[in-house]
């Protein structure tokens, strides 16, 4: 096999669950907008010197597990969308520590609760997290992202167990808070 060959390998994956992949030039500032590009199941290409998100739809936790399996062989694809995937809890989101380069994950609308907020530390990279209408998340919840340090922009609208105390508790300069 030639170099091409692996750079090209390098740059594709492959899932049997319907997708919908995005695309931006490389180095984008965090919470870009996102041009479409391709949609699955099937074979996904990836073209040199971009990076990708995917959007998944009506996801459960099995599923989302074969998924994350699929896309941990392509670390340009930094952005997951699992909005409104009301199957997946927290359960499922403990698989996504194999996508430790994600930049920008949105949660929103999935079942998931104070103990889920766990699985979201070793996210070091994370810029952008939507945690919007994730209802049962509280305060307590909320103190476990106070290690994403690189965390810019954390959106919680609709997150109605978590109040001024819980906002108050995990407040820095550089983080802004969508409540």
């Amino acid at each position: 096999m030639n170099t091409d060959e692996t750079s090209l390998e390098d740059r594709t994956f492959e899932t049997q669950i319907p997708v919908q992949v995005y695309q931006r030039p490389a180095g984008s500032a965090a919470g870009s907008d996102w041009q479409e590009l391709d949609a699955g199941p099937g074979i996904i290409h990836l073209p040199a010197g971009l990076e990708f998100s995917v959007r998944a739809r009506n996801l459960y936790d099995e599923t989302l597990i074969q998924l994350i399996s699929d896309l941990n062989k392509a670390p340009e694809i930094i952005s997951l969308n699992l909005a409104e995937c009301r199957n997946v809890t927290n359960e499922g989101i403990r698989h996504l520590k194999a996508l430790p380069h994600l930049t920008e994950l949105n949660l929103s609308s999935c079942s998931l609760t104070d103990s889920g907020m766990d699985e979201l530390k070793p996210f070091r990279h994370l810029l952008h997290l939507n945690l919007s209408y994730c209802n049962r998340i509280t305060n307590l919840g909320l103190v476990k992202l106070r290690n994403l340090r690189n965390l810019e922009y954390l959106d919680l609208q609709g997150c109605v167990k978590i109040n001024r105390g819980g906002l108050v508790k995990i407040q820095r300069r550089g983080l802004m808070i969508h409540k």
